[in-house]
């Protein structure tokens, strides 16, 4: 799932299915125009990752530039064998880009 965060709000923007590899087609995202000086030089968004049987993950701030294909990799973990599947999610926080 990839989502953005407006305040205190977040909304879902797709809900994709991986393919054999565990790869998405690729999505585009609004990003800001290159060399407004007025704004950050890239958008964030949330990206969750879930499957049946392994934890959950999820990366918080994944900045998204224009005109650059970016890659967000979840590694996941299975669950161990009799979990209830409740653990808690595994969270990424991005740092901000420094240039």
């Amino acid at each position: 799932m990839i989502l953005r965060q407006d305040g205190m709000e977040t909304h879902l923007l797709y809900s994709l299915l991986t393919n054999e590899s565990g790869e998405t087609p690729p999505v585009r995202l609004p990003a800001p125009p290159i060399g407004n000086p007025q704004t950050q030089p890239y958008s964030t968004y949330l990206v969750r990752a879930y499957r049946p049987g392994y934890a959950r993950m999820e990366s918080d701030n994944v900045p998204v530039f224009p005109g650059i294909t970016s890659i967000q990799q979840f590694d996941m973990r299975p669950l161990p064998t009799g979990s209830n599947g409740y653990e808690p999610t595994i969270i990424n926080q991005n740092p901000e880009p420094t240039f």
